[in-house]
């Protein structure tokens, strides 16, 4: 992820420094983001700031948006989640998905 902000930040004339600056985040915190959890808030501000995608920066590919409101609501509420209020949820997600309609 952080080589993905890094050549967004040559992109736009910028530097790491500069970046975590503008948003208000510590001096070095962003180089180090590989090697620690992230907040979904934080990756989402850097994404904003470059005019990209969170799913671009953690993964190097968009994602399409979701077509329809309930999908959108889903996914924006399960962004929210943490721990193991998120992990259920996903797993709940998975078992319903898997099932067999009859």
């Amino acid at each position: 992820m952080v080589d993905r902000i890094r050549l967004l930040c040559k992109k736009h004339n910028t530097t790491l420094a500069q970046l975590e600056r503008e948003l208000g985040i510590g001096n070095g915190v962003i180089a180090r983001w590989n090697a620690k959890h992230v907040s979904y808030e934080k990756i989402k501000m850097v994404a904003d700031y470059f005019g990209v995608t969170p799913e671009y920066l953690m993964t190097g590919e968009e994602s399409a948006p979701p077509t329809d409101a309930e999908t959108a609501e889903v996914l924006r509420l399960l962004r929210q989640a943490s721990g193991a209020k998120k992990r259920a949820a996903i797993a709940a997600a998975i078992a319903v998905l898997k099932t067999k309609d009859n």
